[in-house]
């Protein structure tokens, strides 16, 4: 296990490599590239602020008990990429300039919070139990793809295609709104 407790800069790669939980007391700025190779959980209640690209190779990992919801903050000032066979959870986007490129489809699961610009090639792959308080706009591809309900606190603007693999249930009292195709493969899913 690692603890957080520095109130300075890290401005140099930052990686996550072994199966342990990671705490943040207060906020950790890495001012450089970060990747999670291997994470098993990451605990609030502050954040790790990250202003380079992200890179995730871990497929299992999940974020902890948390204050606010987000625990991964994009904060870069300019343009930021996110790439890897992994997952990302309760990621924040709160950046002053630059959009947050996906460099391959990447899942998220848990909290999607902030505001901005995502964009492609890669697809928004949706996970899990999924809550979205996203005031900016997906500008790339957006799937559902496992059977978990998603939340929609506000309006969700995707400016691409949606697909639907598989949802349980989606929930209000926002909008998913949708101004690219729409593709429904999936036969049994409601709105709550």
């Amino acid at each position: 296990n690692q603890y957080f407790d520095f109130a300075g800069t890290i401005q140099t790669g930052f990686e996550m490599i072994d199966h342990y939980n990671r705490y943040f007391f207060q906020d950790l700025l890495v001012d450089g590239d970060v990747t999670f190779t291997n994470v098993a959980t990451l605990y609030g209640p502050a954040s790790l602020r990250i202003t380079g690209d992200v890179h995730t190779a871990d497929t299992s990992w999940t974020t902890g008990s948390l204050t606010g919801g987000t625990i991964v903050h994009l904060v870069g000032a300019g343009d930021q990429h996110l790439s890897g066979s992994g997952m990302l959870g309760h990621v924040h986007v709160a950046k002053t300039g630059g959009s947050v490129a996906l460099d391959n489809d990447i899942i998220f699961k848990q909290h999607f919070t902030g505001n901005g610009t995502l964009v492609g090639p890669g697809t928004f792959l949706s996970s899990h139990n999924q809550y979205f308080d996203f005031a900016g706009t997906i500008q790339t591809g957006f799937e559902m793809i496992d059977s978990y309900n998603r939340y929609f606190t506000q309006d969700l603007l995707v400016d691409g295609d949606v697909t639907f693999t598989s949802v349980a249930t989606l929930y209000g009292p926002g909008f998913l709104r949708i101004t690219g195709g729409v593709h429904a493969a999936d036969t049994s899913w409601t709105s709550g």
